[in-house]
């Protein structure tokens, strides 16, 4: 599924399922695709300005650009990425409660605070990242190119291996 819009993506409530990869292009308008039961088997990529992305279960991100982003897992789904980039220049936020997250590609860059809340969580950053508030309930591993730095509370339940 490739969407591409030169205002804002929204969804109705309806719910959106698609089998395969999905591209949703705004044009530097907000993607907003926030139904709880939305299902996306394959990668999604987004380029936008404000960007929702909400899964029944687990979602895999492909290419992101975004000025923020609002990833949500639901029911028992966890939070991957394929090989591509997440460039995000504001904040990031990313839910898979009791879940893993695992966002391991070498070039993604988190420009602003990101929070997390999740099982074992993973994430690389080719150069500075600043979390935001942190829950993770197994280990926290943070692979990044500059410095690790925490602005809110972090709640690890298993190692912390920053490096």
């Amino acid at each position: 599924l490739d969407v591409i819009a030169t205002g804002a993506i929204t969804q109705d409530g309806t719910q959106v399922e698609v089998t395969g990869a999905a591209t949703f292009n705004a044009n530097g308008n907000d993607i907003t695709l926030f139904d709880a039961q939305n299902n996306f088997s394959g990668a999604v990529s987004a380029d936008g300005m404000n960007v929702v992305l909400r899964d029944g279960g687990s979602i895999q991100l492909g290419t992101i650009s975004a000025t923020t982003l609002d990833v949500t897992a639901r029911a028992g789904g966890s939070i991957t990425q394929d090989a591509s980039s997440i460039v995000v220049s504001g904040a990031s936020s990313f839910t898979a409660t009791d879940n893993d997250i695992t966002l391991t590609d070498a070039d993604n860059d988190f420009g602003g605070n990101v929070v997390i809340v999740g099982a074992a969580v993973q994430v690389d950053d080719t150069d500075d990242v600043t979390f935001g508030a942190v829950t993770a309930t197994g280990d926290f591993t943070v692979d990044a190119g500059g410095s690790i730095d925490f602005a809110g509370a972090a709640s690890v339940g298993g190692n912390l291996a920053a490096d």
